[in-house]
């Protein structure tokens, strides 16, 4: 059973049942889901001994970072009164766990996996205790919207696609979390997600609440304007009465709050935009009305609202609208002030540095867009092309630098190695045409070099039998570690795999994670063989037994290792393809053996 939800878990932190991870938008498979989940959601059971063989099972290792199933909540059986026991299946304990670790878990695999649990576990008592557990498992709209739609897939494949008692219930805890207030704004600015909104939801699963407040906005959702505002005026004439003054100022604040979230949209002006953020500042940027996007004052208003990743990722839409014109101007002092007064936010934000630097790429070229279709799509719409002010340029520079050594750090020792060559300064990573592999090379090792205590970097040769020293400084800035990678490229290098697992064990230095950084992973290693043996060999000689190996192939967009029967039982292998904050923060997870 160890060994199916070691498979489960590399599946719900990389979306794959083998050791390669693509971070890219396309619709999850739910064959391979189904394949992965079913022999942790159905365990065959153990066949018994044959001719008077050994009864004792073999010893199974434990499974990493994965906590023990929880024995159960009690729960008062309503006929008899006597209290029971639902169990928690080690599935499901498993999947609540990665689900909270929101930076680097896979959404919708998670998403899926608990819809999976709901149709399929054996018994009626593990499939409601996937239920007891949705409402606090499903963080927002966008989570619920994306559950019932795969739960409504697999439930029109078994033949039956209605809602349960246990499914109805779950949904109504999970509206029944929030307060008034708080639902009202989730209610009314929530985006339709797969075919899904909460009126949707609310008609599907005739929600009622005991909270009159609460029940007036699940009505609201499913009514017209004009029938909202009769009924608003029908509880504001009962407030005569003394009994229910109280109950109607809940009910009418609640939809007040709904009513002018879902006006907000369509606000006359700029002005009124900038009342409502002023004075109830739950406002994103979508909910701005499209043509006051270009208005310098509910800029203004609205970056003290906005989390340090919304604020850093702003500027691209203020480039791209003009608003950013001059140094001297009111917005431009505003939005510098704020970027330089919330950086602190970086950390507890966990904003990985290649976060940044996409942003600072793109504002350099005046860019909106990575894709070249997008923003060639993008330019048709614009008439002029402002540059903005270089307080602006030399601000997010700072950013990226103060990045660099505020972030998480992991503990982990580290051995780096990259492939340093002329072809490298003009060749673009994968899907993106503004950073060269040369820059993401770079980064990536800098990055983890500047916050990390004991990092190694070094670079491939023309000599296949020896690694060249990167001399990184901690005193370094970004332009100076990108400068000294240029300067050490050579026009050809001979890398091989497990060439930095073999000079670490022949120096006795201790790595706990070996990365290897290249354009093409086919190019440098032909035959595709996984560094299995090399590992196992390190591993003992070391007595390291966690020691893990990540390859990263910037360019190339297919799998490029192979992993045998014994490379997959050996683990601690992972192979990443492209350059971007996702393959950054993966890396940490796996260095922090949060999957193995």
């Amino acid at each position: 059973m160890a060994s199916v939800l070691a498979t489960v878990q590399r599946y719900l932190y990389i979306g794959n049942d083998v050791p390669f991870f693509f971070d890219v938008t396309e619709p999850l498979d739910i064959e391979l889901g189904k394949k992965v989940l079913a022999p942790a959601v159905k365990p065959q059971p153990l066949t018994p001994a044959v001719n008077g063989a050994s009864k004792r099972s073999k010893k199974v290792p434990k499974l990493k970072n994965v906590e023990p199933a929880p024995k159960g909540e009690q729960t008062r059986n309503e006929t008899s009164g006597s209290l029971t026991t639902i169990p928690v299946p080690p599935v499901l304990a498993l999947i609540k766990k990665i689900l909270r670790v929101q930076t680097v878990r896979r959404l919708d695999e998670c998403l899926f996996a608990l819809a999976y649990c709901s149709r399929e576990l054996p018994t009626v008592e593990e499939r409601h205790s996937v239920y007891a557990e949705l409402p606090e498992l499903l963080s927002g709209s966008h989570e619920l919207f994306v559950f019932l739609e795969y739960y409504t897939r697999l439930a029109t494949q078994s033949g039956y696609a209605g809602f349960g008692h246990g499914l109805r219930g779950a949904i109504t805890r999970w509206y029944d979390k929030y307060g008034a207030l708080e639902l009202a704004a989730i209610v009314a600015s929530s985006n339709s997600v797969e075919g899904w909104s909460h009126a949707d939801v609310i008609r599907k699963t005739h929600l009622k609440l005991a909270c009159p407040a609460k029940q007036a906005v699940i009505d609201a959702a499913t009514k017209r304007t004009s029938q909202l505002v009769s009924y608003i005026a029908l509880r504001s004439a009962e407030k005569k009465d003394p009994e229910k003054a109280n109950e109607n100022g809940a009910i009418m604040d609640a939809l007040n709050r709904y009513r002018t979230l879902r006006e907000i949209r369509g606000a006359p002006s700029a002005v009124e935009t900038v009342e409502y953020i002023n004075k109830h500042g739950a406002i994103t940027f979508e909910l701005i009305p499209k043509q006051f996007r270009r208005s310098v004052k509910v800029w203004e208003a609205l970056f003290p609202h906005l989390t340090y990743r919304e604020l850093l990722a702003a500027a691209l839409p203020m480039m791209d609208f003009s608003v950013l014109k001059t140094s001297d101007s009111s917005i431009t002092k505003a939005y510098i002030n704020a970027l330089s007064d919330r950086r602190k936010a970086i950390e507890k934000e966990k904003i990985n540095a290649i976060e940044v630097h996409d942003i600072v790429k793109l504002f350099s070229n005046l860019r909106r867009y990575k894709s070249k279709l997008k923003e060639k799509q993008q330019r048709e719409k614009k008439n002029t092309n402002i540059i903005p002010p270089f307080d602006i340029f030399n601000m997010l520079d700072e950013i990226a630098d103060y990045s660099l050594s505020h972030h998480p750090k992991t503990g982990a020792r580290y051995y780096i190695a990259l492939d340093l060559r002329r072809a490298h300064l003009k060749k673009h990573v994968l899907r993106s045409c503004i950073v060269e592999c040369i820059e993401a090379s770079a980064l990536m090792a800098f990055s983890i070099f500047k916050r990390e205590k004991n990092v190694t970097v070094v670079a491939f040769a023309e000599d296949e039998k020896s690694l060249r020293p990167v001399e990184f400084r901690q005193d370094m800035t970004w332009s100076q570690a990108l400068k000294h990678c240029k300067d050490m490229v050579l026009p050809k290098t001979k890398a091989k795999l497990t060439m930095p697992i073999q000079n670490a064990q022949t120096n006795k230095q201790e790595v706990d994670v070996f990365i290897t950084i290249t354009d093409s992973l086919v190019r440098i290693n032909p035959l595709r063989s996984a560094p299995a043996e090399a590992l196992l060999e390190y591993r003992k000689a070391m007595n390291l037994n966690l020691t893990r190996y990540v390859a990263v192939s910037l360019c190339y967009h297919k799998p490029s290792l192979e992993f045998n029967e014994n490379s997959m039982k050996t683990g601690g292998i992972l192979e990443l393809v492209g350059y971007n904050a996702s393959n950054a923060k993966l890396i940490e997870a796996f260095a922090k053996n949060l999957f193995f």
